[in-house]
Parts: structure tokens; C-alpha cells; sequence
């Protein structure tokens, strides 16, 4: 089974720093590392929490002396307004891996270049001669919101660089974080690193949907419109009703179990709010039984067939 991910996008925003703590002592004792955070989170476009979720996690760790996280830290934003203002040049890269070294000493896994929206290729490439000296020195690589992934694997791929045997790996494969839900998926869009990249996937809920009536606040923070999927919602609910009778899902959990099949998967990326839904997720995830979740995939694409997605 993939590994799965602590989430941050939400710290310091909708989860609260004494509920962040919570989760990650929760998340830790339970025996999981991965932990994946941005300059930019949360992502309230409030000027004042840039860097707000990796400060509370840096007082975690510092808190109870952890050195065995592997934190995946995204960078190139430069302010937590939403704006295009991202610079991934080499001497920016350089600078945010010696800050982050600085910062989470061992704890620090990989550092992930998030939303580069160039086209430059000779740009691309210094950039990547960067990141591949970066892996060398014992740092994974890894990428985010690209723009042109055609470009980046092109590159990466032809570039001749010497590894120790335990870490070609982390050149060979570097990890990409990618949405990917029952609605709505970026893995075509990153076709040049099919079979070459560790997917890690995001956004498995499409955003905080749920069966049933609710609020959906987290669609709703993130501007969704939370009602233009209930018939959808209804139909998933009335077909899995008929394969599975007797059983109850919740779109969490179908959501994990969908994206667990996606091809490369590394990871999931669990955004948990409250120690109540992590905990049932970290259950959940460890108690599956795969052959039976295949059945439950297949189910669902049948769904999706049936509704044109």
C-alpha cells in the first residue's frame, strides 16, 4: 500500500494551531511520517499567514525533539495572496533548501517546486540541474502544479548525474502531487511521467464533497458550489446501494479507495480537520482489503461511465 500524507493547506485558517498539534500527535503515534506543507499555507490569501503552517509545525517537532518526519515542502510562492508571484530560479532554490535544512533539520524529505508556470526551457533546465545536485546531496525532488510537464520530464529525464545507489531512486522518481478524484483528475495532464514519477494525490474528497445534506465548508471556503454535485452524489449513493447492499460509504472513503489505484501512486494527501476524521481515516486506510476494494473501483468506474465523467 502507497503512504499516506498529513495535509497542512488548512493550518492556522480552518484548523485551529491547537487542533494542528493534536493531529500531528495523533498522526505520529500512529506510526505515520509524512507530512506535506508550502510557503504559502494556509491558503486564506491573508498576507499576515505566510509561512503560518510550516512555522506550527517547525514548533512540533522543536516541541518534542522529532528528527524522523520526511516533510515534502513545496516552495516558490513569495506571499500568500493567490497572485502569479512565484520565482524557481537556481539561487532561489539554493536559498529555500538551506532555510529548510536549516529549519527541519532530518526531518526535511523533499523539496517540491509548486506551481511553476514556465516555459522557458533553458530556464527549466538550470532549474532542474539545481534540483538534481539537491537529490545528490540527499534531498528528494519532487513538483507541483506544473504548467508544462512535457518540459520538466524532458529535461529531467536526459540530465547524466552521479548517485550513490540509494538515492538514484529519488532521481529516477521523483515525486508529483496531482488532483485526482471520482470528478475530476490532473494524471493525463502529466502523461510525459507516467511510469517515471511517485504520484502523490490531492484533493480525493473533489474539494469536501459528502452524501447526504451538509454544509460542505470546506467547498464552500474554496469558492465550490456544493450543489451542483448532489444529483451526482445521489445517483454514486443509489448505484453502490445496488453492487454492495448492506454496506455504507462514506465519499472519503470512496475517495481514498478510488485514488488508490491510480497508477505510480505514492501517496495520499489526507487534509483532516479534527482528530476524529483522522483517526478514521488512518483505520480506515489500514484495515483494506484490497481485492475487495478492487471491486468497489470497478463499481465506481462503472458509475462514472454511466454519467459521462
Amino acid at each position: 500500500m502507497s503512504d499516506v500524507y498529513l495535509g497542512t493547506a488548512f493550518w492556522g485558517w480552518r484548523v485551529a494551531p491547537e487542533v494542528c498539534f493534536e493531529l500531528l500527535d495523533t498522526f505520529y503515534a500512529a506510526g505515520f511520517r509524512y507530512v506535506d506543507t508550502a510557503t504559502n499555507y494556509p491558503i486564506d490569501k491573508q498576507p499576515k499567514h505566510f509561512r503560518l503552517a510550516e512555522n506550527l509545525l517547525q514548533e512540533w517537532i522543536r516541541a518534542h525533539g522529532v528528527r524522523d518526519l520526511r516533510i515534502c515542502q513545496k516552495v516558490g510562492s513569495l506571499n500568500n495572496t493567490g497572485g502569479p508571484e512565484h520565482l524557481l530560479n537556481p539561487s532561489f532554490l539554493l536559498l529555500n533548501a538551506a532555510y529548510y535544512r536549516n529549519k527541519f533539520g532530518s526531518n526535511l524529505h523533499c523539496l517540491m517546486w509548486h506551481w511553476d508556470k514556465r516555459k522557458d526551457e533553458e530556464a527549466i533546465a538550470k532549474s532542474l540541474e539545481v534540483a538534481a545536485g539537491l537529490v545528490a546531496e540527499g534531498l528528494a525532488a519532487g513538483f507541483s502544479g506544473l504548467e508544462h510537464p512535457a518540459i520538466h520530464a524532458s529535461h529531467w529525464f536526459e540530465l547524466e548525474v552521479s548517485l550513490p545507489e540509494d538515492r538514484a531512486d529519488d532521481f529516477s522518481r521523483p515525486y508529483l502531487q496531482l488532483k485526482h478524484n471520482l470528478f475530476q483528475s490532473a494524471y493525463g495532464h502529466y502523461a510525459p511521467f507516467h511510469g517515471r514519477a511517485r504520484f502523490i494525490a490531492y484533493g480525493i474528497t473533489a474539494g469536501g464533497l459528502k452524501f447526504g445534506e451538509s454544509q460542505m465548508k470546506t467547498l464552500r471556503a474554496r469558492g465550490g458550489q456544493p450543489q451542483k454535485f448532489r444529483r451526482q452524489l445521489d445517483s454514486l449513493q443509489q448505484h453502490l446501494a445496488k453492487a454492495f447492499p448492506g454496506q455504507n460509504f462514506t465519499f472519503h472513503e470512496l475517495g481514498m479507495i478510488y485514488a488508490s489505484f491510480l497508477p505510480g501512486l505514492s501517496g495520499l494527501l489526507l487534509g483532516a480537520s479534527n482528530t476524529a476524521q483522522l483517526e478514521h481515516s488512518l483505520s480506515f486506510w489500514q484495515g483494506r482489503e484490497r481485492e475487495h476494494d478492487r471491486k468497489i473501483y470497478e463499481a465506481l468506474l462503472a458509475w462514472k461511465k454511466s454519467e459521462g465523467l
